[in-house]
């Protein structure tokens, strides 16, 4: 996948055996008490895909955000190698609509909500790739997934829904769909 002419492009998970090798490392992360009070879930968060973000340039900023307003998702991001001297790194916007430049390095992440905006750093042409990690994840909740649903599928043909069933594999959603339906309707029956 790749934002139109956009210089990188995302290696994603394309099936449940290549999800997996990312969902170790997440599993591995234990992120659930570190952003609870971020994300709002029931059980457990949740992470919907996982990618290689590859590229060798970026001759412009691409300002963006990773999710629609209100959605309860996150993404992380991370080096996959150490850190090669002329790439870019992660602009993004401060509140008082200033940059600020987050410092990619190895064993670190950053997790970006749907608030920030942000850019990889402009960087000439290198013969080294940059490859970074990239998970999305947030909650399990199928309250908040219509609102997901919108970034996630655009990003990945393969992912997780809240249920932890693949997309297409499943119809967990339109029975939440039908339960939630009949709660309103007997809800509204019994209001004073």
């Amino acid at each position: 996948m790749s934002y139109d002419t956009y210089p990188l492009l995302w290696v994603t998970n394309h099936s449940f055996k290549s999800y997996r090798h990312f969902h170790t490392f997440f599993k591995a992360l234990q992120l659930d008490s570190v952003l609870r009070r971020h994300v709002s879930f029931r059980k457990q968060l949740i992470m919907y895909s996982g990618f290689f973000v590859v590229g060798h340039h970026a001759k412009e900023k691409m300002w963006h955000y990773d999710y629609r307003h209100g959605a309860q998702g996150m993404t992380l991001i991370t080096p996959l190698f150490d850190w090669h001297p002329p790439h870019g790194h992660l602009l993004y916007q401060r509140p008082d609509g200033s940059e600020g430049v987050y410092t990619y390095t190895k064993n670190q992440a950053i997790v970006l909500g749907e608030g920030v905006l942000h850019s990889t750093q402009p960087y000439a042409a290198s013969d080294t790739l940059r490859v970074l990690v990239s998970l999305t994840l947030g909650s399990d909740q199928w309250k908040h997934w219509e609102l997901l649903k919108a970034n996630i599928a655009e990003q990945s043909h393969f992912y997780i829904q809240p249920c932890g069933h693949a997309v297409d594999h499943c119809d967990c959603f339109k029975r939440w769909q039908h339960r939630w339906q009949l709660w309103r309707r007997l809800s509204h029956r019994w209001q004073p």
